[in-house]
Formats: C-alpha cells, structure tokens, sequence
C-alpha cells in the first residue's frame, strides 16, 4: 500500500491483493448486512406466533400494545395486528427504538 498526497488530497494505491482483500471484506459485509435486514423484518401474528417469539399471554401482549411499548401494524379490521421481529428486539431492550 502506498500513500500520495497532492494539494491536500490523499490517495491510496493498493497492490492487487489488498485490492482483492478490499472488495471481499466490503462484499461480506454487504452480506451480513443484508441477512440482518431480512431477519429483522421477519412479521408475526399476535394469536399465534408472537406468544411463542415473546414468551408472553396474549393478553400480556395486548397490554404492551396498547400502552404504546410493542408497535404494531394493523392489517385490516379482522385479521389483526402484526408485528417485524425488529419491533420485538426493541421491545425486549435488545435494540434501540427507532424514532
């Protein structure tokens, strides 16, 4: 690796191998970061598969609702609320709250 500064601007030269090195460390990344994504937007139904990811009653969970601590989002009158695994991961304090 070699360093060249010109009118304040630095420059980085790679050999081949960092080079190579550079783009898979950039890919894996990228492909964790994306299997993360698909993790976290993972939707649960209330009645059935959040009492199992929580660990929770359902009418626990429907307390957490209804005072604001679990979001939701409401899916017609009749086939109600459902909620991403990255609403339970901050709910359980895993991760921070979006604002």
């Amino acid at each position: 690796m070699k360093a060249i500064i010109t009118d304040g601007i630095v420059s980085v030269v790679l050999t081949e191998s960092q080079e190579e090195r550079m783009l898979q460390l950039a890919a894996d990344a990228y492909s964790k970061a994306k299997a993360e994504q698909e993790v976290l937007s993972k939707v649960y139904e209330v009645k059935t598969e959040l009492v199992h990811r929580l660990k929770m009653s359902t009418s626990s969970i429907y307390d957490a609702i209804n005072a604001g601590r679990l979001r939701v989002t409401l899916v017609g009158k009749k086939k109600g609320y459902r909620v991403t695994e990255l609403a339970c991961r901050e709910f359980l304090g895993d991760i921070k709250k979006e604002k």
